[in-house]
């Protein structure tokens, strides 16, 4: 789990684990706040709610690595002799 989804109006969806079930949860933002909606076991209780054809999957990008800094740990690299 862990993917998110932005839709419309300032809704956000987020797969995530509460207690021992996997859940939907829907927020809404409005300006730099965030206000619960719902949690839904499933897709056709987020449709309820929201608007399915609006939502876009939130991909996370790696930040490209810095000149000086190892590609794989992020750790500087050593010095060149």
């Amino acid at each position: 789990m862990g993917s998110t989804w932005r839709g419309a109006g300032g809704i956000e969806v987020e797969a995530i684990v509460l207690g021992a079930r996997e859940v939907l949860r829907v927020c809404r933002w409005y300006g730099e706040r965030r206000y619960l909606v719902a949690y839904c076991r499933d897709v056709e209780e987020l449709a309820r709610h929201v608007d399915l054809a609006t939502l876009v999957e939130v991909i996370p990008f790696r930040r490209p690595h810095a000149r000086g800094q190892s590609r794989r740990s992020g750790t500087p690299a050593p010095a060149a002799d």
